[in-house]
């Protein structure tokens, strides 16, 4: 199976000039901004790195409410849905080194709550163990923070529910993204996935494990 940490790959270059800028106007509301064509940009001695595109890997238990990724086909080569250990996407190869747990704004809501607080903490303990983690919800800092009666039944209070995301992310070190809406969140997820796989990528073909100046 071809996986990122093949570091005997034959990296292919080009000259970066030969691929046009799809950095449009910037005085536009998100909706109107298209996203980044290509997964990324990355250049080394003044050319641009040809990289293979991630299989990412869509939790078999995810709901039909889940992210499909449809309009990324330009930064992906596919999904699988199966199984994950832990959270709900992951990249095909690198199941063990990332993973990305999304939450709606009920689930958020009704996850501090019993019953399902303690499993819900059960469940960060385990995401806590991989290299690279985050927990999306798909809900802006302000939405969290006001009446959930609009999508909802939960009692929760919006200080504990807030209070406990970022109480998670300091006990447990995973990052935790209040994403204005589920269209942005699947994009935010998918660039998280892709970012991590280009990383991964470059450093096993010897190209470093970090980005430089000028990477996009």
């Amino acid at each position: 199976m071809a996986t990122a940490t093949k570091a005997s790959q034959r990296i292919r270059r080009e000259p970066a000039e030969a691929v046009c800028d799809d950095l449009g106007p910037v005085h536009l509301d998100w909706s109107e901004i298209p996203p980044p064509r290509d997964i990324i940009r990355a250049r080394r001695d003044g050319h641009l790195v040809r990289i293979p595109n991630p299989v990412l890997i869509i939790d078999s238990n995810e709901s039909r409410g889940g992210y499909t990724f449809s309009g990324f086909s330009r930064w992906i080569a596919g999904t699988e849905r199966r199984r994950l250990k832990d959270g709900d996407y992951s990249v095909k190869g690198l199941e063990r080194a990332i993973t990305i747990e999304r939450n709606s704004p009920g689930d958020a809501a009704c996850s501090v709550m019993p019953p399902l607080r303690a499993p819900f903490l059960d469940r960060c303990q385990r995401i806590a163990r991989y290299p690279r983690k985050a927990i999306v919800i798909e809900a802006s800092y302000a939405d969290m923070r006001s009446s959930y009666e609009a999508f909802t039944e939960s009692q929760a209070h919006p200080n504990a529910v807030v209070g406990t995301c970022l109480a998670i992310q300091e006990r447990w070190g995973i990052p935790v993204h209040f994403i204005d809406g589920a269209e942005l969140a699947e994009e935010f997820v998918a660039h998280l996935l892709t970012k991590f796989y280009v990383r991964h990528w470059l450093k096993a073909a010897g190209q470093g494990d970090h980005f430089q100046d000028g990477d996009i």
